[in-house]
């Protein structure tokens, strides 16, 4: 009687060659980033220059399409010419904001630190923006204020967003411009954080000041 074995069939195993080829795509195009990366810094580093760049649109989305991740364009001049970029900046449901943790505006100047031999390699500074911008936040802050306190007195309201500014630097503005947010929606600048820091007796103070300057 011929009894029949039943052969189990080897296990297929990738081998790691194999693994190498289906994943090098993958390890390439991480490189290529890589090196562009290190090349931009070098450039920044070795060549470094800077100027002034305007914002030329701030978007929820991509500045080019829906699935871009780079949401805010800015342009600069070096010498006749004009330059563009654009950079990834976080969002919430109604603002993209900025290193200031403040809404970021089309028209308004930052400084960008660009590559002098080559231009169009640059880096915007969202931390620096230009005295008329840090106006124009104030003036906002300023028509905040008034609707906060239901104040129609611009010169009281504008006193009151100045000293805040002196005082508290650009972290005052922005729980100005985030006094009615959700919390889940921003975390440091809310409704609730701004009770805290409204009623702090410092506060309480620069608004009472501002009361007597301008009756």
């Amino acid at each position: 009687m011929n009894v029949r074995f039943n052969q189990a069939k080897p296990e297929f195993r990738l081998k790691t060659w194999h693994k190498l080829v289906f994943l090098s795509p993958i390890f390439l195009i991480i490189l290529l980033f890589k090196v562009n990366d290190w090349y931009r810094s070098y450039m920044l580093k070795v060549y470094k220059d800077s100027t002034w760049a305007t914002i030329t649109k701030v978007s929820l989305a991509g500045v080019r399409d829906a699935f871009d991740i780079e949401n805010v364009a800015y342009s600069y001049k070096v010498g006749d010419s004009t330059y563009t970029s654009s950079v990834s900046v976080p969002v919430n449901h109604r603002f993209v904001i900025g290193s200031l943790n403040l809404p970021l505006f089309t028209n308004q100047r930052y400084r960008v630190y660009y590559a002098s031999n080559k231009p169009h390699i640059s880096e915007i500074n969202l931390s620096a923006p230009d005295s008329l911008t840090i106006q124009k936040y104030i003036d906002e802050a300023s028509y905040l204020i008034g609707q906060i306190l239901s104040e129609s007195r611009m010169e009281r309201t504008k006193c009151i967003a100045q000293k805040l500014y002196q005082k508290f630097g650009f972290d005052a503005l922005a729980y100005i411009f985030f006094y009615d947010e959700y919390v889940v929606e921003n975390f440091k600048h809310n409704a609730h954080t701004f009770k805290t820091f409204w009623n702090s007796n410092e506060v309480k103070q620069i608004i009472e000041s501002c009361s007597l300057s301008y009756p």
